[in-house]
């Protein structure tokens, strides 16, 4: 772990470019809205995410409030001293699954959508997990393809280990999880 203050050093890409990471994101969301269409095909049922399926509360009308003590080496775009934006906060159980009762044990969620003057949304997402079970986005997009595809067990286990032979750079949807 970096003690530098200046965090924008510590930046480093998936694939190696801001380019290559865009590429990257928008790969993992049509891969998501994928998977999620033919879930929703399969159960002839409406969509629902494959995580944090069930939203606990939801709220539209919630102020971002950027606070005066900001340091300033987090002072970046829209984070300045001072400043509200309007956000939507939103809880939710873990699981990818809307079970009626909230007895049964499972994580807890939280995200929340910064709606800046310009440019775009900014989420933070949050769990109640001692640390998160993903080392990094592709990982954690493993994961939610294979809640998506309904292939967690050890199919996913699989995908994990065929996710390690192969590098951030080379990411593709068929790295592994099965659709069956």
């Amino acid at each position: 772990m970096s003690t530098n203050t200046n965090w924008q050093q510590d930046i480093h890409y998936l694939g190696g470019s801001a380019e290559k990471e865009e590429a990257l994101i928008r790969k993992f969301a049509k891969d998501i809205r994928e998977a999620v269409h033919a879930s929703t095909q399969k159960r002839k049922a409406p969509p629902i995410r494959p995580q944090h399926a069930k939203q606990l509360v939801g709220i539209k009308r919630v102020e971002f409030r950027v606070s005066l003590d900001i340091s300033a080496d987090l002072q970046y775009g829209f984070l300045q001293p001072g400043l509200v934006f309007p956000a939507h906060v939103r809880f939710s159980n873990a699981a990818g699954e809307i079970r009626l009762s909230d007895a049964e044990g499972d994580l807890r969620g939280a995200a929340i959508r910064v709606l800046p003057d310009t440019g775009p949304a900014h989420d933070w997402l949050m769990t109640n997990a001692e640390q998160h079970h993903a080392k990094d986005a592709i990982g954690a997009m493993a994961t939610s393809l294979a809640f998506a595809r309904g292939s967690w067990g050890t199919s996913f286990l699989e995908a994990l280990l065929a996710r390690q032979q192969h590098s951030q750079t080379r990411y593709s949807g068929s790295v592994a999880l099965p659709t069956g």
